[in-house]
């Protein structure tokens, strides 16, 4: 199921894939272009963009780590 995120700070939509974690709490999957995309977009700003994706700067460390994103 997609979901739409709004970015806090600018206003803009952008969209994410929200699956069924454990636990059966709703999961947001983040693909790294869009994670590339959103660091370039904020010089690199990890914790704006965490917060844009809503999910906790360690997650973000987490699929940087898993993507190979530096």
């Amino acid at each position: 199921m997609d979901m739409k995120v709004v970015c806090p700070y600018c206003g803009r939509e952008f969209e994410v894939e929200c699956v069924r974690g454990r636990r059966g709490r709703p999961r947001i999957e983040v693909d790294a272009n869009k994670i590339r995309k959103l660091l370039k977009q904020y010089n690199n700003n990890k914790s704006v963009v965490a917060k844009i994706l809503g999910i906790s700067r360690p997650t973000l460390y987490r699929l940087l780590s898993m993507y190979g994103i530096r």
